[in-house]
C-alpha cells in the first residue's frame, strides 16, 4: 500500500542531498511491542485504530469494556515506565493519561 521507504530532500546554501529513508509504519506495532521496545510515543497513535469502531463501542457494552480495560492497563504501564524514568532522570511528572482517556471516551 504505502512505500517502505521515501525519498528526501535537503537543501542547504552550499547545495542539496537527497536521501533514502525507511518508513516507521506505526500500525504494524502491536500494544505489547510498543511497551516491550519503550516506544511509549506510539501510543496516540495505537488509541487512533480505535476511532473508527466508536460506534461499535458505544452500543455495545462488552465492546466498551474490553475498551476500558485495555486502556487503563495501557495507563497503568506507561505510568510505571515513565515513573521508572523519572526516577533515573530525576525529572518531576505530572501523568494526566488516565484521566484524558477518562475525559475523552467519557468512561466511568
Amino acid at each position: 500500500m504505502y512505500s517502505d521507504t521515501m525519498h528526501i530532500r535537503v537543501v542547504t546554501p552550499g547545495g542539496e542531498a537527497g536521501y533514502d529513508v525507511p518508513v516507521i509504519k506505526v500500525q504494524q506495532y502491536s500494544l505489547e511491542e510498543i511497551f516491550r521496545r519503550k516506544l511509549l510515543f506510539f501510543l496516540p497513535f495505537y488509541i487512533f485504530s480505535h476511532e473508527k469502531q466508536l460506534p461499535e463501542y458505544e452500543s455495545d457494552e462488552t465492546k466498551l469494556k474490553q475498551l476500558t480495560d485495555e486502556y487503563r492497563h495501557m495507563s497503568c504501564r506507561s505510568a510505571s515506565i515513565l515513573s521508572s524514568w523519572n526516577t533515573f532522570l530525576k525529572i518531576p511528572c505530572s501523568c494526566h493519561f488516565e484521566k484524558h482517556l477518562y475525559t475523552v471516551f467519557h468512561l466511568p
